[in-house]
């Protein structure tokens, strides 16, 4: 256990230096798949007029979508409703603050520091090789084909060949894929009470939206929101690593009682997902973009620096729990607290002169989110 989380902090310590931009975590194939991807930027489109999408994104209830992401987390395998709240148990913040000092293994971001190894120096291929590399991994193969035939794409024949689907598909679509597809193998393995696939979905829905924020809000520096955005919420893995069962309990109330989750992570904790993130984060010598972003993703007006970047994390943090992508752990109902509301909009309007019409830019959005949505379902439902 040691050894692989000082391979993790040793790969970013060489590869994410203070100095020098930080590379956007992605799979070998991902990368292969954005170096045979030259095609020029895509002209952003003109803002519509016509009235908004609902800002939640998906069929049904919001209280319906938590029920269902709470009883994944959690390991629940029936419909059965919310548990009776239980008596936390506590630890005092000085035992919680070494824990994570100490804190060794976190597989899913073992999977991605051991695939940074590979990302420089990989050769232009060609989309025939493209192609071979995804017929080699039997899953992925699978769930690339079942996006070419979902129903926003599909042909009135069957798609049956995988060359056929990359075209159909684009390479974007394909890159979201399998970079899911290896997040998601690095966290399959894990053997404790919790099940965070649905948070890393989350994790990664909010590192694509922030990177495609870069270029709609003007920011610049899209690979760091993509970190940002990846890396929000690792402060609730950190904390369910060295309190397995504690942060089971916290989960289990967040579900059946009132408190928020930030609360109660303070009560059994004396800290919460953000200050541990930020640990975390700080060990593997993250910068300060990053830094801020864990921190205060849900208070960007909390950052003292970086804050227009860490306003776009919090805008994709909130859109990736709209369109109910992934869960991450919390009770989310757009109704009582809709897009508009955001402080981050106040937050970029004072760091980049900028005023925004949230309403355009959600029609601007619809069509990226809901195909992101798409994908990354697909992905899930085929671990």
């Amino acid at each position: 256990m040691k050894k692989i989380f000082a391979f993790w902090i040793k790969w970013l310590a060489r590869l994410t230096p203070r100095s020098t931009p930080i590379a956007a975590p992605s799979t070998p194939l991902a990368q292969t798949i954005d170096q045979a991807a030259s095609a020029p930027r895509i002209p952003a489109e003109p803002q519509p007029t016509v009235a908004p999408p609902p800002v939640f994104g998906r069929s049904g209830e919001p209280a319906d979508f938590w029920n269902a992401g709470f009883r994944s987390v959690l390991r629940i395998k029936d419909d059965s409703k919310p548990p009776q709240t239980k008596p936390l148990p506590k630890a005092t913040r000085e035992e919680v603050l070494a824990e994570l000092a100490n804190l060794e293994d976190v597989p899913a971001l073992k999977s991605l520091a051991e695939n940074f190894s590979r990302l420089l120096g990989q050769p232009n291929i060609t989309l025939e090789e493209i192609v071979e590399a995804i017929s080699k991994d039997s899953i992925l193969c699978l769930t690339i084909l079942r996006m070419a035939n979902s129903v926003d794409v599909a042909l009135s024949a069957r798609v049956e060949s995988v060359e056929l689907a990359v075209q159909m598909l684009g390479v974007v679509r394909v890159r979201r894929a399998a970079q899911a597809h290896e997040l998601m193998r690095g966290s399959e393995s894990e053997r404790t009470p919790l099940d965070w696939r649905p948070l890393w979905v989350h994790s990664l829905a909010t590192a694509i939206i922030a990177e495609k924020l870069a270029e709609v809000l003007r920011l610049g520096q899209p690979q760091q929101l993509y970190i940002a955005g990846l890396l929000h919420d690792v402060g609730k893995v950190a904390l369910s690593s060295v309190f397995p069962g504690t942060y089971q309990n916290i989960l289990l109330n967040a579900w059946a009682g009132d408190d928020t989750l930030e609360s109660l992570e303070h009560q059994g904790f004396g800290v919460d997902h953000c200050e541990a993130g930020t640990i975390f984060a700080g060990k593997s010598r993250m910068n300060p973009l990053v830094l801020q972003s864990v921190a205060h993703h849900g208070t960007p007006e909390n950052a003292s620096s970086h804050r227009a970047e860490v306003a776009a994390v919090h805008i994709a943090n909130h859109l990736a729990k709209a369109y109910g992508i992934g869960f991450s752990g919390t009770k989310f109902d757009p109704q009582h607290a809709p897009l508009k509301s955001l402080t981050a909009w106040t937050v970029l309007m004072a760091e980049t002169g900028r005023r925004h019409d949230v309403e355009s830019f959600c029609v601007l959005m619809d069509p990226f989110l809901c195909a992101l949505a798409s994908d990354l379902d697909v992905v899930l439902k085929n671990l």
